[in-house]
């Protein structure tokens, strides 16, 4: 939608279809993202920090790495370049998040600050595990994409803050 310059008109369009049955009102709230597991790469609270903020429809993914490299900085120009480089690596994108009766999301991208490579082409869609023990206050993200084992490509665990 945002190649297409048509978000706005999506976003109404979702929003007059909306029922609680295809809404991610079962995912509502602010989230910490706990783990991160894909492939053979995983990466936890302790090295980047993740929130996401979740209503009915609309969403804001905020991705922070921690490091106390900064503590002492008080501007741009007592940075190293390779600081810089660090400091730069700030991740957040905000949009819609479709959630269809069985549990699958889909999540369309409106804004994205800070991409690395090339921009989706695709809205991510994944599929929604809660944990049954947890009083709603822990689910699991598990992508859709799939590998040659039938397993989902990559898993993010979120816990309520």
């Amino acid at each position: 939608h945002k190649v297409k310059g048509d978000t706005w008109e999506a976003a109404e369009k979702w929003k007059r279809n909306s029922t609680d049955k295809n809404s991610a009102l079962c995912i509502a709230g602010v989230w910490n993202r706990a783990l991160f597991v894909g492939g053979f790469k995983h990466s936890d609270a302790t090295e980047e920090t993740v929130f996401n903020f979740q209503t009915k429809m609309a969403f804001i993914d905020m991705r922070i790495p921690n490091t106390n490299t900064f503590v002492n900085k008080k501007g741009l120009f007592d940075f190293s370049d390779d600081e810089l480089k660090l400091y730069a690596r700030r991740h957040a994108f905000a949009g819609a998040t479709i959630v269809d009766s069985h549990g699958i999301a889909t999540r369309h991208h409106f804004i994205d600050w800070n991409y690395v490579g090339k921009m989706r082409p695709r809205p991510n869609k994944w599929r929604i595990e809660v944990d049954p023990h947890s009083g709603g206050n822990v689910w699991k993200e598990l992508g859709w994409a799939k590998d040659e084992f039938g397993q989902s490509v990559y898993m993010e665990r979120w816990e309520r803050v």
